[in-house]
């Protein structure tokens, strides 16, 4: 994340992800990715997904609500 290298860190989840689909922290760093990424419908399946297999896991609970605040947030900009 620091280097902003996002598409190589998306092929690296999805290697995982391949392997482990259940995997929920995937699942969440691939979210948190894509809302970086500021592909926002992308990233809420990600949380969701996550948290349907874990569901009191926080990470993903706090990253969909920061991802629901930035959609919210880019709505309001005038183009």
């Amino acid at each position: 994340y620091v280097m902003k290298d996002y598409n190589n860190e998306m092929k690296t989840l999805d290697t995982g992800l391949q392997y482990d689909p259940d995997n929920y922290i995937l699942l969440n760093n691939k979210g948190y990715t894509l809302l970086l990424m500021r592909k926002y419908n992308e990233a809420l399946e990600c949380f969701k997904a996550s948290l349907k297999i874990k569901p009191d896991y926080a990470t993903a609970s706090a990253n969909l609500s920061d991802c629901y605040r930035a959609m919210s947030d880019s709505s309001k900009v005038k183009n």
